[in-house]
């Protein structure tokens, strides 16, 4: 199917095939990727590029628990939407 894309667009769809591309070629980077994709914890302050993923910091245990909790009752229809 042909859509007809605005510069920007292109150049996003562009940037997402060379990435799937080096990403093929390395391993270990789309490791990062993926586990970045499945849980994320970010500092946007401390890390204003969200570059560095916080969710395997043993420190903030208790926040993702907490956040993790947050998430379930949200999508299981127990939290106020």
């Amino acid at each position: 199917m042909n859509f007809d894309l605005t510069d920007v667009q292109a150049s996003w769809r562009d940037k997402g095939q060379a990435l799937g591309l080096e990403l093929a070629r390395d391993a270990e980077a789309a490791g990062v990727v993926m586990g970045a994709a499945r849980l994320g914890l970010l500092d946007p302050q401390a890390d204003p590029f969200e570059l560095k993923n916080l969710a395997d910091d043993p420190g903030l245990k208790d926040v993702k628990a907490e956040l993790s909790a947050l998430v379930k009752n949200y999508t299981s229809g127990k939290g106020s939407r």
